[in-house]
């Protein structure tokens, strides 16, 4: 029985051995995992916001049980959605056959100057 299973005379050098293949390969999961999440599912996104509505959003958070990350997409997506003219540039740009019509789609625009802009939103 001997000649056929041969025993490992040192027992921590197999154990550091399979301990690191097991952490390799776990590196090796995580990374796969991770490369699937990405471009499988969803995408990090960095938002500032002032203080007030961070309070309101996690209180809102917590009423409905739903995450910030979560009632951002449902917002975001309602709102691409439901604003028509957003949604019609929206399909036209992301249809664009090239950038002849991409560039006609983005020129018959509304643009407001930036000083508009900021007597708009008060900035």
């Amino acid at each position: 029985m001997s000649a056929i299973y041969n025993k490992p005379k040192n027992k921590s050098f197999c154990a550091r051995a399979i301990k690191k293949n097991l952490t390799n390969l776990s590196y090796v999961l995580l990374y796969i995992t991770t490369s699937l999440h990405k471009k499988l599912y969803m995408h990090r996104l960095n938002l500032t916001i002032d203080e007030n509505l961070l309070k309101r959003a996690k209180v809102a958070s917590f009423l409905t049980k739903k995450s910030i990350s979560q009632m951002v997409r449902e917002s975001l997506s309602d709102y691409l959605t439901n604003n028509k003219k957003v949604a019609d540039k929206t399909s036209l740009v992301l249809n664009a056959d090239d950038e002849q019509e991409l560039s006609r789609i983005l020129s018959d625009d509304e643009f407001i100057t930036d000083k508009k802009f900021s007597h708009k939103f008060d900035l």
